[in-house]
């Protein structure tokens, strides 16, 4: 709940659609932390879109199909960019941080975890965010430590890196082969049982080509869009989409041409 408490500063000065604006942060008289923000009426978290989609849900089909889980995965790319531009790291990007509002509008939640991104922002037009204890221009002596879900964490996310928009563009590609596959990219993730061997799966995983990663078949989805969500997964950092931005482009792309 604390770290809660502190994500709410950086939120809370990201103005943007998809990002529900926090009014209020602190401490109620029970000595609990809080958080007031935006209502969504009528949310549908992305992992049950997934799940629907995964028991054959005819009406789920109907309503999400290839181009509009690209668009989904678009929208969170847009909101994680501006987030970016101000400094600011997610740092736990995954299917139930992910909604739907009631008019298919996309909101990234949760920013428990965020973080200032040693590098400070990257649009001159926009302040960067400022966290007491946190700035951007604070020498970084402290130890690396991991925070985030495990099963949407790059390798450099995961072994303790200083935040990097890089990793929530990881984990966005993770959440978008998962809206792809109907199942996450580590298929054997479930039977991993200590970190350690979770990051151990990680580096040796071998991801499949783009032609090889769904049958082809006219209800798979079609291989640039596959593309896209490979190199996004690359455990290279500098393999990977160097930006939201990117990543935003890549799939505006792929949606204009179908």
């Amino acid at each position: 709940a604390a770290a809660s408490s502190r994500g709410a500063k950086p939120t809370s000065q990201l103005n943007h659609p998809w990002n529900p604006p926090v009014y209020d942060a602190g401490i109620d008289e029970m000595a609990r932390p809080f958080i007031t923000s935006k209502l969504i009426r009528g949310h549908l978290p992305l992992s049950r879109v997934i799940e629907r989609l995964s028991d054959e849900d005819e009406q789920a089909w109907s309503e999400f199909g290839y181009a509009r889980r690209a668009q989904i995965v678009l929208q969170v790319a847009y909101a994680l960019d501006y987030a970016h531009r101000r400094g600011v790291v997610h740092q736990d990007v995954k299917p139930e941080n992910i909604v739907l509002g009631r008019f298919g509008e996309v909101y990234l939640l949760d920013w428990g975890v965020a973080a200032v991104a040693p590098h400070g922002a990257t649009d001159e037009d926009e302040p960067p965010i400022r966290i007491a204890g946190h700035g951007a221009d604070e020498a970084d002596d402290r130890e690396a430590y991991v925070v985030g879900t495990p099963l949407y964490m790059s390798l450099d996310q995961f072994a303790g890196e200083p935040p990097h928009p890089r990793s929530d563009v990881y984990a966005l590609c993770a959440v978008l082969y998962e809206l792809l596959a109907l199942q996450h990219y580590l298929t054997e993730a479930d039977d991993l049982s200590d970190l350690a061997a979770f990051g151990d799966a990680i580096k040796h995983h071998v991801p499949p080509s783009p032609s090889d990663l769904f049958e082809p078949e006219p209800d798979c989805p079609p291989v640039e869009l596959s593309e896209i969500c490979l190199r996004g997964l690359e455990k290279d950092p500098d393999a990977r989409f160097g930006s939201a931005l990117e990543l935003r482009e890549a799939l505006q792309a792929w949606l204009e041409s179908t």
